[in-house]
């Protein structure tokens, strides 16, 4: 009977009222072989009891055919929607998991090669969803320059529907982490890029600090808008650091940047002697985490906060609201008055740090963000030395 069931496709038949009703009561199989025989030549239906039998005993089958296909549908290689190929800019959580979005997951699930910042983390990260097996590549501040990635890219380029993910160990790729050189190359080669945005913890900070971006004139009154000036990571070297403080203080604008949770006093002294002291600031901490917390105050009561009343933890986003004069005016930065234009104590400070004329000029042009001539801003360098001012 085993030979018969292989030839017929039959399997064995459980106990039950449809068990009987097709074997009868002294258990033949023959009634069963010979309908199945009588459906392959005359093409007649079983009878109804025995059609529940099938559907029942096909049912869980079907069931796990049903949801593979709906695995596969909904998470597969095109995700629920088809995935257009290209490269993607994949924003990730800063802290909560419940912060990555559903676009994010689908992309995820459905490229073919994630480049990604650190490939343990990303490991776990996408365990935590589910998602594994998929082909990782690291890409990372020591090795974007690596030519397995532009070969990676070549590839992506010759099949245009192959998906390429780029994410970075936490929030958003290229803002303040590796990932402008690889969207560089890949637009230069004529590949299409697309962003998923998310997480940031420079968008985070800002929208929650509490700081307003109205700069009062001499009345009150709020005249114009500070503009927000991200700066990412400050230099570690003091004498970096320094000069990019001073640049800083010269523009009156809301400059956000990271700091480590170990530089954060040696940093805070830094700002104390570029700005003022009494200059407000707000110290993003643990964002998104268990233990967020934004602290305000000025930059003395942060060091104090930080040297003798606790000790810094975590990863910090610092915010400081800079009202103050500077090199704030384009017309003054233009020349367009005869005084000394306000950048001049900038580019004095500068020289007096070492600086030459032309360092100082070029620095202050690359750092200011304001519509600079080199030359004019050399010119002022010479005047300052002229005048024994350094």
């Amino acid at each position: 009977m085993a030979l018969v069931r292989r030839v017929f496709g039959l399997g064995r038949v459980g106990k039950g009222k449809c068990a009987n009703a097709g074997r009868g009561a002294g258990g033949d199989w023959g009634f069963v072989v010979t309908r199945r025989l009588a459906e392959s030549v005359w093409g007649r239906a079983p009878r109804a009891d025995c059609q529940q039998m099938s559907r029942a005993r096909d049912a869980p089958r079907q069931s796990h055919a049903l949801g593979t296909a709906a695995t596969r549908v909904g998470h597969g290689r095109r995700g629920g929607e088809d995935l257009a190929g290209g490269l993607y800019v994949v924003a990730t959580p800063i802290g909560n998991l419940s912060d990555m979005s559903n676009r994010a997951l689908e992309v995820l699930k459905g490229a073919d090669e994630v480049f990604c910042e650190d490939t343990r983390r990303t490991i776990k990260l996408l365990s935590a969803f589910g998602v594994r097996g998929k082909q990782l590549s690291s890409y990372h501040e020591h090795n974007k320059k690596s030519t397995k990635h532009r070969v990676a890219l070549e590839s992506l380029r010759r099949n245009p529907m192959r998906v390429v993910a780029l994410v970075c160990d936490a929030g958003t790729p290229s803002v303040s982490d590796p990932g402008s050189e690889l969207v560089q190359e890949a637009r230069r080669l004529g590949i299409r890029v697309h962003c998923i945005p998310g997480p940031c913890a420079f968008a985070a900070a800002l929208s929650a600090c509490g700081i307003t971006a109205a700069r009062k004139d001499g009345q009150g009154s709020h005249a114009a808008q500070l503009d927000v000036h991200f700066v990412g990571f400050l230099p570690e070297k003091p004498k970096l650091l320094k000069r990019k403080l001073v640049a800083m203080s010269s523009i009156p604008a809301v400059h956000v940047a990271y700091v480590a949770p170990h530089d954060l006093v040696r940093q805070l002294r830094a700002m104390k002697e570029a700005f003022l002291g009494t200059t407000e600031i707000v110290l993003a901490r643990e964002l998104t985490k268990l233990y967020e917390e934004f602290w305000s105050g000025s930059i003395e009561e942060a060091i104090h906060e930080f040297t003798v009343n606790r000790e810094p933890k975590g990863e910090f986003t610092i915010l400081v609201q800079n009202q103050g004069g500077g090199a704030a005016d384009a017309g003054d930065a233009q020349g367009e008055t005869s005084s000394p234009p306000r950048y001049s104590k900038v580019l004095e400070s500068l020289m007096r740090a070492g600086m030459s004329s032309s360092e100082a000029a070029k620095a202050l042009v690359e750092i200011s963000q304001l519509p600079l001539k080199k030359k004019e801003v050399y010119n002022e360098a010479l005047a300052i030395k002229k005048r024994g001012q350094v």
